[in-house]
């Protein structure tokens, strides 16, 4: 998991439990976690919600709003909000196809009545906030994803979210340091939330 939801859940963890190793996995196919929870492969995963197989425990954990992150001389820079439809003429600096995040900003602009001019696809997040901050596009991207890239304009529309949460087997409940990590997981997720999406199963050490 990812710099925003797992330092804080594994340090509290960590100092509670110091014989428990926990064993994370990092994905972007959210659907094949869920598939390995289910088969007990897995203790839990944080997804992309909504969760779609029967028989696990979910809570959302986190509501998370789009933005637009601009160049630094772009003419939305100054704006306090934008809405989608206004960016049919823009060029889109995008994650590659079969992205999590590039299924999000594509669907959201499919609703609002365009199809993304992609002027470049990356695989890596870093690339993307670099190209715009040079000049080559904008991009649409959950608000903690671009966190710390350069300046973002809030998405007015009430749909460009996406929510995180949490998928559990509920036997892996039956161990104490699963069902620990999963309580301290829901209660940081309370607090504000997390950003990407990844997976843990913790052993007795």
């Amino acid at each position: 998991m990812a710099a925003h939801l797992l330092p804080a859940v594994l340090a509290g963890f960590r100092a509670e439990h110091p014989g428990v190793t926990v064993h994370l996995v990092e994905h972007d196919m959210p659907r094949d976690f869920e598939q390995l929870v289910q088969a007990g492969e897995l203790d839990m995963a944080v997804i992309r919600m909504p969760a779609t197989l029967p028989g696990l425990g979910a809570r959302t954990l986190v509501r998370e709003p789009f933005v637009l992150l601009v160049p630094p001389d772009h003419p939305l820079r100054e704006r306090s909000a934008v809405a989608l439809r206004e960016l049919a003429d823009e060029g889109f600096v995008c994650m590659r196809t079969g992205y999590g995040l590039r299924r999000l900003a594509d669907g959201l602009c499919v609703d609002a009545g365009f199809v993304p001019r992609v002027v470049i696809e990356t695989g890596q997040l870093s690339i993307v906030h670099g190209m715009v901050r040079s000049g080559l596009g904008v991009a649409l991207l959950p608000r903690l994803a671009a966190s710390g890239a350069g300046h973002v304009v809030p998405v007015s529309d009430p749909q460009a979210h996406r929510e995180l949460g949490v998928v559990w087997r509920h036997t892996a409940l039956d161990s104490p340091p699963v069902a620990a990590f999963l309580e301290r997981l829901l209660a940081v997720g309370d607090d504000g939330g997390g950003e990407v999406t990844a997976a843990a199963r913790a052993v007795d050490g």
